[in-house]
């Protein structure tokens, strides 16, 4: 269910960037860092259950 909702996340998010195609190919080729990096202002939810490496995708 945390991927579902880390999709959802990801999509409100690129519909509202400049450049919400290349968040979400990022995104879906799991280039977090590059997110991170490129687009500092994305809120954590997109991380949740999608990232690995995200402390609250383990919890």
């Amino acid at each position: 269910m945390q991927t579902q909702n880390a999709a959802v996340a990801a999509i409100q998010f690129a519909l509202e960037t400049d450049e919400g195609l290349a968040f979400l190919r990022c995104w879906n080729e799991g280039n977090f860092e590059a997110i991170r990096r490129e687009w500092p202002e994305v809120p954590v939810s997109v991380f949740v259950g999608a990232d690995p490496l995200h402390p609250a995708t383990g919890a």
